[in-house]
């Protein structure tokens, strides 16, 4: 028996063969290049000896997208390569890579279908710690992920969705983790200001670790509001019950966001259950987060993101803070510099023999930017 994610897939691929998706369609490449200097002042997270360096990063990437009247696709593809000045042995050329695609078919004017999939192959593991922000040692890991969606337009107010994912993480010499999620849910448009949606959410996770294997079963009921206060101030609130293997917690998540006419900020709160690289098992993860945007000319945008994120596994505990601040300056559409800092202070680490170890890491970055658009039709579509 085919798994859902494998009979969607099928599906997908079966209508990018019906000839009428090929009757008038377009193709955009849009090459780009990235070459940056990293200041980075703790390379191995240490609590107590941090090591420096400064390296140089240059990215190119590709990416691709697919359009016609019924169905949109796309697809990314970029590399790090990173040259060390005095960590020589950390030198590599392809010390991150990462991918991604995305595919959108209209299959009638009430019935969406979409498939999204995502590829990560970094030596620095903690940037998939993307809700907890817990710093990992410096080990290869591989991340995939894919996700294969539907929503149906029951009424002009009232529409349906169901949705599958599968993530897979594979850490050199650690463990590997396997994730499968289902969700069904109905949106209802009760104003044009209000709507409301109901969601349940069956879950897995499978760890393995030399052979030695454990299973985490989930579920989630969630209801949530949005509402939209006035043109440029929206609030969203969503909750429900969690149960984790016969564990009950509170699933929550809050945001507001408000624009003005130079700038806007975004504020999100989150409690949820998550995963942490290298754990066996799975975290209780709760983030306050921020973000001001500032762009006072179309050439100048400017962003400060300070954050607070608790992460919770048995009974270790861990608090990043965090201060993310940063700078883009457009020198034409296509090019531009950049500079960013963050600095992150962890407090608390998931190793029983340093519970109470501190971690601190600030990384500076400048560099430029510049990317290549050349959208054209091709094919049987016209010019």
């Amino acid at each position: 028996m085919r798994s859902p994610g494998a009979s969607f897939a099928l599906g997908i691929l079966g209508m990018l063969l019906n000839s009428e998706l090929w009757a008038q369609y377009r193709i955009i490449a849009e090459p780009s290049l990235e070459i940056v200097q990293v200041h980075d002042d703790n390379l191995f997270l240490s609590a107590k000896e941090p090591a420096r360096d400064v390296i140089l990063r240059v990215r190119p990437a590709l990416e691709v997208r697919f359009e016609s009247p019924r169905l949109s696709a796309g697809g990314t593809y970029g590399f790090d390569s990173e040259r060390f000045a005095d960590h020589s042995g950390l030198t590599n050329s392809r010390a991150r890579q990462r991918g991604s695609v995305s595919v959108h078919y209209r299959f009638d004017p009430r019935l969406t279908l979409a498939l999204d999939g995502g590829y990560m192959d970094t030596d620095t593991p903690g940037e998939l710690n993307i809700l907890t922000g817990l710093a990992a040692s410096r080990v290869r890991v591989q991340q995939l992920n894919f996700g294969p969606s539907a929503r149906y337009r029951i009424s002009p107010q009232m529409s349906a969705h169901a949705s599958f994912s599968s993530t897979t993480e594979k850490l050199a010499g650690g463990p590997e983790m396997n994730s499968k999620f289902q969700t069904v849910g109905i949106e209802h448009k009760v104003t044009p200001r209000d709507s409301l949606t109901a969601d349940y959410e069956q879950g897995k996770y499978l760890f393995d670790l030399a052979g030695a294997r454990s299973r985490t079963n989930t579920y989630v009921l969630r209801g949530g509001w949005t509402h939209a206060l006035n043109p440029t101030t929206r609030v969203m609130l969503q909750a429900g019950p969690r149960v984790t293997d016969h564990s009950l917690a509170p699933e929550l998540s809050a945001s507001l966001t408000h624009d003005w006419q130079f700038s806007s900020i975004a504020i999100l709160g989150v409690q949820t259950q998550t995963t942490a690289i290298g754990s066996i098992g799975t975290v209780e993860a709760r983030s306050l987060q921020a973000r001001f945007t500032y762009a006072p000319t179309r050439s100048l945008t400017a962003y400060a993101a300070p954050a607070v994120m608790r992460t919770v596994f048995h009974d270790l505990r861990a608090t990043v803070y965090r201060i993310g601040l940063g700078a883009h300056y457009a020198i034409t559409p296509l090019a531009g510099f950049d500079v960013a800092y963050s600095l992150d202070s962890q407090h608390g680490v998931f190793d029983a023999l340093h519970s109470n170890g501190a971690i601190s890491r600030s990384v500076l970055s400048a560099g430029f930017t510049a990317r290549w658009s050349a959208p054209d039709r091709f094919g049987t579509g016209r010019r």
